[in-house]
C-alpha cells in the first residue's frame, strides 16, 4: 500500500489448448505434486509417530531419490510444500481437518508463485495468443480478457477439469484508491432462491445420463464415452450455477448500501464482501 492506495486482486481464468507434448508436460507436473504431497505427508507421519513432534521435508530431500521429479516444475513442487504446511497451520487452528493423502483421481491442479519476477522474468506471462509457462513453454489459450498494463503477475494456476479441459487460472495485484465509505441507508437481505428452470433442466438431463450410464457395461468404450458426457454436463452445470451467483451478488451490491447474509454460504459470503467493499459499502453478518 502506497499514499492511501489500497492493493487488491483479481484472477483471470482462461481455457488452455496444450499440444501433445505440453499436455504431457502438464500431466508429468500433476502427477509429481499428487507423488510429493503423499509422500511428505507420509514421512510427516513417521516422524510424528517416532518422536511425537511435527516435521515437514522440504523437496529438495526426494530429489536425489526420485529423479522424475526433475520433469516438474521445481516452483510447482514448493508450493505443495506450502499448502501441505498451511493445511496442517488450519488444522491445529480447527479451521479444518487433518490433511489426507491424494489419490490419483483426485483434483489435478498444481500453482505456480512469482515471488521473485526479477530473478526469474519468463517464468510466467500472458501474450497476445496464450501463457507462457515452466516447462511447457507458450500454451496457445484463449484470451478472451486482458491484463492492464500496470497489473502484477503474482501466481498461476494450471487445472484440469473432470472432461479433460486444461485452464489456467492467473492472480494479479494491483493498486487502487480505496472508496469512499457509504452510510447504510437501504440495507439488503440475501435471501437463497430455488434453481431457476435452466438449471433444473440441466439437472434432469444429467439424471437421465447417470440412469443411462448404470445400465451400461463398466470399462466398455460406450461405458467411457459416456462418463465423460456426463462429467462436461457437471461441469456445465456448475458453471451455470456459479454465473447466476456471481449475478446475484452484483445486483445485491449495486441495489443495497449494505446487504445481510445470514443464510448464505461461504462461497456466497465471499462474493458478496469483496463486491460490496470495492463499493465502500459493507456486508452484515
Amino acid at each position: 500500500m502506497s499514499g492511501g492506495r489500497v492493493e487488491r486482486n483479481t484472477t483471470i481464468k482462461y481455457r488452455l489448448y496444450p499440444t501433445p507434448e505440453q499436455a504431457q508436460k502438464i500431466e508429468t507436473t500433476f502427477a509429481c505434486c499428487r507423488w510429493m504431497w503423499n509422500a511428505i505427508l507420509a514421512d510427516e507421519q513417521e516422524f510424528y509417530a517416532a518422536t511425537d513432534r511435527h516435521f515437514l521435508p522440504t523437496p529438495a530431500k526426494y530429489k536425489k531419490d526420485a529423479p522424475f521429479l526433475k520433469e516438474a516444475d521445481s516452483q510447482a513442487l514448493v508450493t505443495v510444500h506450502q499448502n501441505l504446511r498451511r493445511a496442517f497451520q488450519d488444522f491445529f487452528d480447527g479451521k479444518s481437518g487433518y490433511p489426507q493423502f491424494k489419490r490419483k483421481h483426485s483434483r489435478d491442479a498444481y500453482t505456480v508463485y512469482c515471488h521473485h519476477y526479477d530473478l526469474y522474468p519468463d517464468s510466467i506471462y500472458v501474450s497476445d495468443v496464450g501463457v507462457r509457462l515452466p516447462k511447457a513453454g507458450l500454451v496457445r489459450a484463449d484470451m478472451h480478457r486482458k491484463p492492464l498494463h500496470w497489473w502484477t503477475l503474482k501466481s498461476a494456476t494450471v487445472s484440469k477439469s473432470r472432461d479433460g479441459k486444461y485452464y489456467c487460472s492467473i492472480l494479479f495485484g494491483y493498486e487502487a484508491a480505496p472508496p469512499e465509505p457509504v452510510e447504510p441507508e437501504n440495507i439488503g437481505n440475501y435471501e437463497p432462491c430455488e434453481s431457476p428452470e435452466y438449471i433444473i433442466k440441466a439437472e434432469k438431463k444429467l439424471g437421465v445420463m447417470e440412469q443411462k450410464l448404470r445400465r451400461m457395461l463398466p470399462g466398455s468404450k460406450n461405458y467411457e464415452a459416456q462418463q465423460r458426457r456426463i462429467a462436461r454436463q457437471r461441469e456445465h452445470i456448475a458453471n451455470q450455477k456459479r454465473d447466476k451467483a456471481h449475478k446475484e451478488s452484483r445486483r445485491l451490491a449495486d441495489t443495497y448500501d449494505a446487504v445481510k447474509a445470514g443464510e448464505a454460504d461461504t462461497r456466497a459470503r465471499e462474493q458478496l464482501r469483496y463486491k460490496l467493499e470495492r463499493q465502500g459499502k459493507r456486508l452484515i453478518e
